[in-house]
C-alpha cells in the first residue's frame, strides 16, 4: 500500500455494489411501461389532433354555390388518424357517431352529429383541452 502526505496508509478504492439481477429486471421494467404510456399518450393526441383538424376542415369546406353541404359519413374513415374506436347513438332523431382514443389521462373523444341526408354537419371533440397549440 502506499502512504498518502500526512503519512496515513491510501485504503483502497471501493469497489461498486453489482445490483442483483430481478432489480434490474425491476428498474428496466419500469422505464419501459413509462415509455409504453407516453406513447400511447402522444399517439393518441396526434390521431385526435389529426382528425379534428381534417373533420372540421373538411366539414366545413363549400361547394361550387358557397353552401357547406357536410361531408359523407362513408368518407369520415379517410379523416381518422391513429387508432380510434368508434361508436354510435341515435338520440331524439340527431344520429352522432363518436371516435375515442385510448388515453390514461385524457379524453380524445371526437362527436360527429349526421343529418337526414347521411352527411356530417358538425364536428365536436369532448373532453381535450387546447394546449395554446
Amino acid at each position: 500500500m502506499s502512504e498518502n502526505e500526512s503519512g496515513q496508509p491510501e485504503s483502497a478504492p471501493a469497489t461498486k455494489k453489482k445490483r442483483s439481477p430481478i432489480e434490474r429486471a425491476l428498474v428496466w421494467g419500469g422505464i419501459i411501461a413509462m415509455l409504453v404510456v407516453v406513447y400511447v399518450e402522444w399517439s393518441s393526441r396526434q390521431g385526435f389532433d389529426g382528425a379534428m383538424a381534417s373533420l372540421e376542415s373538411a366539414v366545413h369546406k363549400t361547394d361550387a354555390e358557397g353552401s357547406a353541404k357536410g361531408l359523407p359519413v362513408a368518407d369520415v374513415p379517410n379523416h381518422i388518424k391513429g387508432y380510434a374506436t368508434r361508436g354510435e347513438e341515435a338520440r331524439d332523431g340527431t344520429k352522432k357517431v363518436t371516435y375515442q382514443w385510448p388515453s390514461l389521462f385524457k379524453v380524445y373523444k371526437i362527436g360527429l352529429t349526421i343529418n337526414d341526408e347521411g352527411n356530417v354537419i358538425l364536428v365536436e371533440s369532448f373532453g381535450a383541452k387546447d394546449d395554446g397549440k
